[in-house]
């Protein structure tokens, strides 16, 4: 998911990706996680709920990457 998330994508798009059919289990246990943890960040994150959210990789994401 941080790999595909170096280009900002919606959270479906992720979700897709992941291959997790759930959505509120791929929410809870997973995008929660990243953006909890500053893997992932929202693009708008003054407003969560935004039909235009995306997601997108951060610094520490992009250090955890290099480090694999």
């Amino acid at each position: 998911m941080l790999t595909a998330c170096r280009t900002p994508k919606k959270s479906s798009e992720i979700q897709d990706i992941s291959g997790i059919k759930h959505r509120e289990t791929f929410q809870r246990n997973y995008l929660d996680y990243l953006l909890k943890e500053d893997l992932l960040a929202r693009t708008i994150p003054e407003k969560p709920k935004s039909p235009m959210q995306r997601y997108q990789t951060t610094a520490k994401g992009q250090q955890l990457l290099q480090g694999i």
